[in-house]
């Protein structure tokens, strides 16, 4: 056996993807089921679930991380201490 054989490989979920999860959720699968049979982990689908209930399907889509700068974050200081 070889490193290929032994080594799991992560799938990329597309928000298409979470879209049909939750659809399967919502017709009554498990997420226990969802997660053996897509590969998607449990924890994560119940966030997206979470997220799903409360944004609709926007809440599915991936955000983008923001590198903020020392302006920025002394910006946002200045905002909370006011």
């Amino acid at each position: 056996m070889n490193n290929k054989e032994t080594k799991k490989t992560r799938k990329k979920h597309t928000a298409a993807d979470h879209l049909r999860y939750m659809h399967l959720l919502e017709d009554g699968i498990s997420i226990n089921q969802i997660h053996k049979r897509h590969g998607i982990d449990h924890t994560y689908l119940k966030v997206l679930l979470e997220k799903y209930k409360t944004e609709g399907v926007s809440g599915l889509q991936k955000v983008k991380n923001i590198k903020a700068d020392f302006v920025l974050k002394q910006t946002i200081v200045l905002d909370i201490e006011k």
